[in-house]
């Protein structure tokens, strides 16, 4: 796809930093491939800039390409060999020019200061003392969340408070990250977004492929590039490995509170508990409250390119070494329904926050009545109850009113009828007992069936939508019409 795709906040909140009057120093970071790098490089279009990118850690290495970087900008033979002669070349870099202030990049900026552990204290010092008298806006970029976190965040860091703005940049939304997929069905969309997981660079790879070839070529058959891709995003953040495999593992099971999470992987209470913070900064997971019930919480895995990765191309493994990836994509089909309709529930939240003017949302789950005939169930004299759960649950704001609106997500090739519809209510009476503005939203892939269309028109006190894929598509390209070649 040709021309840069959304970033319009952060795009603006940079010019915003770059017109301010004096020098002016900004902290990007994400993860790998979440398009850092080319969020830079649109925003410094025209306007006088140089990127210097840190190799790794070897020092040699690190000097030579930096000093390589530095002599193609102001075409001559520059020599850096330490911090310091990198800082004079900066203070250089912002006394040239026409008066126009000059944007320096140093991408994956924690790389070096691992090569030299005095880059802290030593930026801190040409900040505070030598920038306000250059014509310099200072961007240090990384993809390390935790080194960058340690630089930015820690109070004991030379390089606290340094950084005027600072831009955690996320995996795009949907329908930014749908633009990448224009040709395909919005169902097909959805199971791209899935996997893609709104990171520019895999859906960049899987751009004018089919859903079956995507996951075939990229997961399933050697060269495998976008797991190899999961298997280097784990290895660089996710250390040791095993450690996050087992909680990770032990979320996708359903075990969900931390003290069991601990008891289910046998990892020390520090080692469970680092880690699972680990995964909550990376945004691999989250901790959702349950609603009206601020003590009940639980894990879910929020990354889709992992949860992909984990629960089903590793499952693959197994077939692939002896079909070489042939016919894997079919062996593992139900598996694959089940992840997809997991990660229907984002696009739906998406949609709900896009559309309405949520204050709060998240979920619901407990035990709700079990109700055969229209009539709730008991058995000596006690009713019966069933675990159960509401996909997602928002507060609206309506006017002068505040709604609940609840939801049920079903990614499956059946109609919704008025089962689904009623098993919502019913839970919806034990999530918020006797709250009389609630809000019904049914989303399915399918569509529904007549008697809860009509159902639905012919009782509009019910207060009860129904959306459909064709409603997610208009929605979606609404977005992004505005936006075209951004």
């Amino acid at each position: 796809m040709d021309g840069f795709i959304g970033r319009e906040d952060e795009l603006s909140k940079l010019d915003r930093l770059y017109r301010k009057h004096g020098s002016a120093t900004c902290a990007v970071y994400g993860r790998r491939r979440v398009g850092k790098t080319s969020l830079l490089q649109q925003f410094c279009e025209g306007k006088p800039s140089l990127f210097m990118t840190v190799p790794g850690k070897d020092p040699d290495l690190t000097w030579d390409v930096l000093s390589a970087q530095a002599s193609k900008h102001v075409g001559r033979e520059v020599s850096l060999r330490s911090v310091p002669d990198l800082l004079g070349f900066l203070g250089e870099v912002g006394s040239a020019g026409n008066g126009d202030k000059t944007v320096v990049v140093l991408d994956e900026f924690p790389l070096l200061d691992e090569v030299d552990d005095s880059t802290a204290p030593l930026f801190q010092r040409f900040i505070d003392h030598d920038m306000k008298r250059f014509r310099l806006m200072l961007v240090v970029c990384g993809s390390s969340i935790r080194a960058m976190g340690r630089h930015l965040n820690d109070g004991d860091s030379p390089l606290y408070k340094r950084f005027i703005l600072q831009m955690r940049i996320d995996p795009l939304p949907y329908p930014q990250a749908c633009t990448f997929h224009r040709e395909l069905s919005e169902e097909d969309r959805v199971r791209m977004f899935a996997v893609g997981s709104g990171i520019p660079a895999y859906h960049e790879y899987m751009e004018g492929m089919s859903v079956e070839q995507a996951i075939t070529d990229g997961f399933l058959k050697e060269p495998a590039l976008l797991r190899s891709e999961a298997d280097s995003l784990v290895s660089l953040e996710l250390k040791p490995k095993e450690t996050y495999d087992r909680i990770l593992a032990s979320i996708r099971e359903g075990v969900f509170d931390a003290n069991d999470i601990e008891v289910r992987t046998g990892l020390t209470r520090p080692t469970c508990l680092a880690a699972i913070e680990n995964l909550e900064l990376l945004g691999v997971i989250r901790e959702e409250v349950c609603y009206g019930k601020k003590r009940k919480r639980m894990f879910v895995v929020t990354d889709g390119f992992l949860d992909f990765y984990y629960d089903v191309a590793l499952r693959s493994e197994p077939y692939g070494r002896f079909s070489r990836g042939e016919g894997v994509y079919g062996v593992l089909g139900n598996r694959m329904a089940m992840f997809f309709g997991r990660r229907f529930e984002e696009v739906c939240r998406q949609y709900l926050l896009g559309t309405e003017r949520c204050r709060w949302i998240g979920r619901w789950w407990g035990a709700s009545p079990v109700i055969e005939d229209g009539h709730v169930v008991r058995e000596n004299g006690r009713v019966v109850t069933e675990d159960t759960d509401i996909d997602i649950v928002a507060e609206v704001e309506n006017d002068h009113n505040v709604d609940l609106v609840l939801c049920e997500c079903k990614f499956t090739h059946r109609l919704v009828g008025m089962r689904e519809y009623e098993n919502l209510v019913n839970c919806g009476l034990s999530a918020r007992k006797g709250y009389q503005n609630k809000r019904y939203v049914l989303f399915s892939r399918a569509g529904f069936t007549d008697e809860l269309i009509e159902f639905a028109e012919d009782n509009p006190g019910m207060r009860i939508k129904l959306v459909t894929m064709d409603d997610i598509h208009r929605w979606s390209e609404g977005c992004t019409s505005g936006s075209e070649g951004e």
